[in-house]
This record gives C-alpha cells, structure tokens and sequence, in this order.
C-alpha cells in the first residue's frame, strides 16, 4: 500500500516499531519507481513505547502544515513496543488509548488513511477453548473501524483477508491475495 501511493506522488508516513521495513522489498515493488517512490515515504523507527508516542505527538503537529500531500499513515505495529515496555498495564493502556485517539483525530481531520498492525495471541479459556485475542484487547478494536485478519492460505505465499469489523459491510467476507515479487495480486 505505502509503494503503490507513494507511485502516485504522494506522501506516506510509515512508523516502524519492529525494524521490519525492508528497503529491498519496496525497491523490488517499485521497480524503476524507486527514487520517486523512496521520497515519498517518511520513516520513523521509534525503539521505545514513549518514543513512538512523542513521533506520533510531532507528526501530528506536522501535518497541521503539510497534510496536503499525505494520503497514508502506517502504524507497523500498533504494540511491539507496547509489549516490551516496563510501565505498569494501566498506565500503558491509557498511553495506547490516546495514541490511538491521535491516530482517529488523524485520520479525520486531514483525511488520511491510517493503517495498523497488530499481533495476535492464543488465549485459552478455562474448557481449553482456543481463542484467538489481540494484544492490547479491547483498546484497539474499540478505535478500529475497520478489522481485516490475515491469516496463511494453502499455498506458499497465498493469504486470506476477513473482513471482521466494517460499519457497512458484512463481517466474514474473505478475499484470497498472493505475495509476489511485484507486490500484491
């Protein structure tokens, strides 16, 4: 997503919490595209919980002068630093929650599409019922307006894309896509 707007001239900011942005994927997606396409995304790589809240907090007073350009914001991920910082849960819940609500201020008042990653984990009731839960519960589902789960197809690079949440789409549609190395088809 963050290659195919930045073809189109326009600016993506993508915040990565992992160290996963690959500069060889983006150059083998963007083909000849590559320096246009590189120009056009902004980089922040926070390493701390509070770091990725102060990026957030300068980003957003950034685009109070330069959202014109911007189509795209992604959060990748939404809680790897969440997970390793050493704050108490309550206090870290209540900075995921107005990080989220700068995301969602955003989102809908320079009319940016933001995109969050999240991880997942198996939480096992008392009966031993496997379910499937999001790392920062309910915090992330509730700012969400659209959910997508992605989970491996039956192929080597196939993927499934469920729609879980949307206001105006049923729950459970499934679309099949493939990585390749021109990206997603």
């Amino acid at each position: 997503m963050a290659v195919n707007v930045a073809k189109n001239n326009r600016k993506v900011i993508y915040i990565d919490t992992e160290g996963g942005i690959s500069i060889d994927r983006i150059k083998q997606i963007s083909g000849s595209d590559f320096s246009n396409v590189a120009n056009n995304i902004i980089v922040f790589e926070p390493t701390s919980f509070i770091e990725q809240n102060e990026n957030l907090r300068s980003i957003d007073v950034w685009l109070r002068k330069n959202h014109d350009d911007v189509d795209l914001l992604v959060l990748d991920s939404a809680v790897a630093l969440y997970r390793v910082d050493d704050m108490k849960s309550a206090k870290l819940n209540k900075e995921l929650g107005k990080q989220m609500g700068v995301l969602s201020k955003i989102a809908r008042q320079y009319d940016i599409a933001v995109i969050l990653t999240n991880q997942i984990y198996n939480a096992f009731d008392d009966e031993g019922n496997n379910d499937v839960k999001a790392v920062g519960g309910t915090i992330l589902q509730y700012w969400s307006k659209v959910i997508l789960q992605l989970e491996r197809g039956e192929e080597i690079n196939q993927r499934i894309a469920t729609l879980v949440r949307h206001r105006s789409i049923p729950e459970g549609k499934k679309a099949t896509f493939s990585i390749t190395s021109k990206g997603i088809i």
